[in-house]
């Protein structure tokens, strides 16, 4: 115990003198306890990545960094090394630093062991850890900090949800929850709660939002003298009008419309109050974005605002006429613009009944609001919502790779919760960048230095959390910005759907899988090879051009540029080989082999990863002409392997009968970034596709069915559908259906780039296993869509190869190819839906026009009061009716006689498929095909598409060895449904039963 104390004194007196100075307002006792909580932790030096508003000098950098770690090392006896770095260079240094930081921790943490705090061995509670120890200028004794390792990245500015989401999926964030429920649980105290639980992505925390103030409130205004006038204030009074659609308001309203001629009963358009009945779901047939604010006939009607928010809510696709709450506020309204309460065009009345305005929350706590003179009651329609910007625009996260999450974590729970170092890193060192002032109202305000020596500007939102530092003057906060904000913050919301764009989910949707990340076989290794590639292709990446320089300049050969890189527990390979010592190429063959090789002393490894005595032979074989050719040829082929990162790869070159040969090798210890299907002047797309996928497209099926039947039953055989079109940038897409059919054996496919760059053949190369047959559960096909965006000036052909062995298309095609690339998504379903969008408020319109129109010609013609209400009456009526019309159109599959003649459009213009023996497209002609669009819109679940003939049930396929019996599509809802479910944005009512995977019953009924 004596030795435990002196130990304790020892660090005392090593660290006192810092802590004394960064620490004023602690007394002793303070200061000692901080000690002896870290005793037992190992001193340790973490970086720290920031962004500044302004260039920071070299000495102010010093100044700030060394005030940071006077508090940092008595605190946690950690010091931090800083990177201040302006916007246009951190992404690009902080990149490039992980990177590097992350080879360095895979290659030394199996040798080095590497401990990241938590994770080491056990000790004994009496032991401590031993710091190394120097002496300072002073002639102390004090700890010696480590050196920063090269590119470490510990503490990481974030800036902006397209960074978040993309350090997150290449794995450099922590996970961050598990410090959130202990040592930085003080973090929820300080951090708004909305943006601390929007900042989740799957469910993680992996950075910290800094805290901000949060949206504005939305208000309705209810003018006091006229509340009180008529007797109405204690509904407000008594918490009795909670928004717009509210009975008690509905009783002022009528009040006012009957007594006050010079009052504008709504100072607002009719339009602004549709917007606050429901979330309209009007979405574009052209790039399905998404307008939440355009009327449409399906979206989600709300009671309550504070529910609409993302985790607790899932906004449906109803029918909203078919919603009784919905069609009763909706005539209310329309009855509100018969009888003229909104503002009119020239409108000469002077005072407003009620009103609207955005705001703070001192609106709210003030319980009145001042304008023009008038006193107005507040009520909020409208509740802080946080943006994409409020949410991730400035966090702070933790690298995957830092040497301590722990530690680090504790830093930014620091920042966010101590303004003492909070306005450290915003303002600088007090009395040398700025300076305290008392203002005019009394209240303690900054003012930063004038010269240009101890100049320190950054941005108060990306150094932490807003609310703990002095308000910045050159952002106009006034000095009590914060406590308005921290009422706002607790009411505030996330939009349900806030990071959700239809378009963007489908392109993430279809688009091909990362391939740093592949599973291996269970040999333990994957190859492809492919060949056929130009100088003048490959020459678009610098390093290859350089590289296919310098093996000219050394004359004919066979070369070899082999470049690697650790992809998490794999080794990524990849060879490019150059050949120039042929004249005519017969073929060129990989093979792998058989078993893996052990250590041979008298036949050294080419390449040895670990001690590991494991590999994998690759065997490249050319075999070349006996004829001479008089025209010098080149091959250009690449191998790339992915095994295990322990394990190890030999390539040996073989020429014509198998003899073995030479070749010239170099190593990067680096992958080439260079995409093949992605260069300078052109873009390469691919899709699988099934029938399924195009049944409701007529050429294309068409196409397919045709081919397939006229197929050779004995062999393959290949087919090709093009199409080329002039795009609007002067580009041009060059489109190929590719059509495989008959297949015997389970085949693969390589759609790969051969000739050069202004002469480009997409080559189809499929590749077949005969040891595995096709079975009856399989496709007999390979159906391919192949999207080639390229300049003008590029000749575009396509060609078929088998086991890298020249074949030939049976026949080749033209003709209009429009297909969206969206798989088993209802596209179909969108333009029904953007169709009867159009229609209905259409039709709804014109005849609202009419029954205003009856109605103001009776009023004019009116002679006394009880004839205008009759009048009045009879519109209204007229009205209710209508809207009851359009209810029974959206929810039964009746067709009232009234809508027979109502709605010709929705009959002549909405197109529906129906599939006959060719599938020929056919126009709806009858409701229960339009009530079951409508159903189909409204299920979250994906979509039978079952289709019927005269003759029965209809197969489109025919009586093939594989048949796709059911087609089934997804709606627009399940789409939405699969994102929320994707991002962890599910409400807890909708999540499906993990053991099941069914629907609970609670889902079920929130969807219908």
């Amino acid at each position: 115990m004596k030795k435990r104390l002196l130990c304790l004194f020892m660090c005392l007196i090593m660290v006192m003198s810092v802590v004394l100075t960064s620490c004023s307002e602690k007394s002793d006792e303070e200061a000692t306890s901080d000690i002896s909580d870290q005793a037992s932790e190992a001193a340790m030096t973490l970086s720290m990545w920031l962004v500044c508003e302004e260039e920071v000098s070299a000495d102010n950098q010093a100044a700030v960094t060394k005030a940071i770690n006077a508090i940092t090392t008595s605190k946690f006896k950690t010091k931090l090394a800083i990177e201040f770095l302006t916007e246009d260079v951190y992404r690009g240094k902080l990149d490039a630093a992980i990177t590097e930081f992350a080879k360095y921790q895979e290659a030394v943490q199996p040798e080095e062991d590497v401990e990241v705090e938590g994770e080491g061995e056990e000790t004994d509670e009496s032991e401590t850890y031993t710091d190394a120890t120097e002496t300072n200028d002073l002639g102390m004794t004090v700890i010696k900090y480590p050196e920063l390792l090269a590119n470490q990245v510990d503490i990481i500015y974030i800036s902006g949800e397209d960074m978040y989401i993309d350090y997150i999926d290449k794995g450099w964030l922590a996970e961050l929850d598990t410090e959130l429920q202990v040592s930085s649980k003080k973090l929820k105290e300080y951090i708004s709660g909305t943006l601390l639980s929007a900042a989740k992505m799957n469910g993680k925390t992996y950075a910290i939002p800094n805290n901000r103030t949060i949206g504005e409130y939305k208000y309705m205004l209810l003018n006091k003298e006229l509340m009180e006038k008529y007797n109405q204030h204690a509904y407000w009074e008594q918490g009795m009008i909670e928004g717009f659609y509210n009975e008690n308001l509905y009783s002022f309203l009528n009040l006012i419309y009957l007594f006050e001629d010079d009052v504008i009963p709504v100072d607002s358009t009719y339009e602004d109050c549709l917007n606050l009945l429901a979330h309209y779901w009007y979405i574009d047939a052209e790039d399905y974005s998404v307008d939440l604010n355009k009327f449409s006939v399906f979206g989600y009607h709300y009671d309550n605002m504070q529910d609409l928010n993302r985790g607790s809510v899932a906004l449906g696709f109803e029918s909203l006429f078919a919603n009784e709450d919905f069609a009763e506020s909706f005539l209310k309204l329309n009855e509100f613009r018969l009888k003229e309460y909104f503002r009119q065009e020239n409108d000469s009345r002077s005072n407003v009944a009620v009103k609207f305005t955005t705001g703070d929350a001192t609106i709210l706590t003030e319980g009145e609001y001042v304008e023009d003179g008038v006193t107005y009651y507040p009520v909020v329609v409208g509740y802080p919502t946080a943006s994409s910007e409020d949410i991730y625009g400035n966090m702070f996260g933790v690298c995957s790779y830092s040497l301590s999450v722990s530690r680090s974590m504790e830093i930014v729970t620091y920042l966010n919760t101590n303004s003492e170092l909070r306005n450290l890193l915003q303002y600088g060192v007090e009395d040398l960048h700025y300076s305290v002032v008392e203002a005019d109202d009394g209240t303690e305000v900054i003012k930063r230095n004038t010269n240009e020596s101890f100049k320190y500007i950054m941005n108060i939102y990306a150094t932490g959390n807003t609310f703990i530092a002095y308000p910045d003057p050159k952002e106009n906060m006034a000095p009590d910005v914060w406590e308005s904000g921290k009422i706002q913050n607790r009411n505030s919301l996330v939009d349900p759907l806030l990071g959700f764009d239809f378009k963007g989910f489908l392109d993430e949707a279809t688009a091909e899988d990362d391939d740093d990340y592949v599973a291996l076989d269970e040999d333990g290794y994957n190859v492809a090879y492919t060949t056929g590639y130009s100088k003048s292709m490959l020459g678009q990446n610098t390093t290859l051009k350089n590289w296919l320089a310098a093996c000219d300049e050394k004359g004919a050969g066979v070369y070899a540029l082999k470049t690697y890189e650790v992809v998490d527990s794999n080794l990524r390979i990849v060879y490019y080989l150059y050949n120039s010592t042929i004249n005519s190429r017969e073929s060129v063959t990989v093979s792998v082999g058989e078993t893996p090789i052990m250590e041979d002393k008298e036949n050294p490894k080419t390449h040895e990863i670990t001690q590991e005595q494991v590999g994998l032979n690759l065997n490249l074989t050319y075999t070349t002409s006996k004829v001479a050719s008089d025209t010098k040829g080149y091959e250009i082929s690449v191998i790339t392997v992915d095994a295990k990162k322990n394990g190890q790869v030999n390539l040996n070159y073989k020429v014509n009968d198998g003899t073995p040969a030479a070749y010239n090798t170099t190593e990067q210890n680096s992958r080439i970034v260079f995409d093949f299907m992605n260069t300078q002047t052109y873009s390469i797309k691919t899709y699988a596709l099934t029938r399924s996928t195009v049944l409701k497209n007529t050429t294309l099926i068409n196409w397919v069915l045709d081919k397939h039947e006229n197929a050779s039953a004995t062999s393959p055989e290949n087919f090709l559908l093009t199409c080329e079109k002039t795009l609007e940038n002067g580009k041009k897409e060059t489109i190929f259906v590719a059509l495989r059919a008959r297949l015997a054996t389970v085949t693969n496919l390589n759609v790969q780039p051969t000739g050069d760059s202004k002469n480009l053949v997409v080559n189809f190369n499929y590749s077949e296993n005969p040891d595995e047959s096709f079975t009856d559960d399989m496709l007999d096909y390979i159906f391919t869509y192949v999207s080639v965006i390229h300049d003008s000036n590029v000749k575009v052909s396509a060609a078929v190869s088998k086991d890298d062995v020249a074949a030939t298309f049976k026949s080749t095609e033209k003709g209009e190819i429009e297909y969206d690339r969206y798989g088993t998504f209802d596209t179909d379903l969108i333009k029904f839906m953007q169709q009867v969008n159009d229609v209905i408020p259409e039709v709804f319109e014109k005849n609202f026009q009419k029954i205003q129109r009856n109605y103001n010609e009776a009023c004019e013609f009116a002679t006394t009061e009880t004839e205008k209400k009759a009048a009045l009456k009879t519109a209204c009526d007229e009205l209710e009716a209508l809207i009851g019309e359009f209810s029974k159109l959206l929810s039964t599959e009746e067709m009232p006689s009234y809508i027979r003649t109502a709605f010709p459009k929705i009959y002549k213009d909405i197109e529906v498929f129906a599939v006959d023996d060719r599938t020929d497209k056919v126009k709806a002609n009858t409701l229960a095909q339009f009530h079951r669009n409508v159903c189909s819109l409204a299920s979250y679940e994906t979509v039978p598409y079952k289709v019927t003939s005269p003759s029965g049930e209809f197969d489109p396929y025919g009586n093939n060895e594989a048949t796709e019996p059911f087609v089934y599509f997804d709606s627009p809802y399940k789409l939405y449904y699969d994102w929320m479910s994707k991002y962890g944005y599910l409400p807890e009512n909708m999540q499906k039963d993990e053991e099941s995977g069914d629907s609970t019953e609670e889902s079920t009924e929130s969807a219908s």
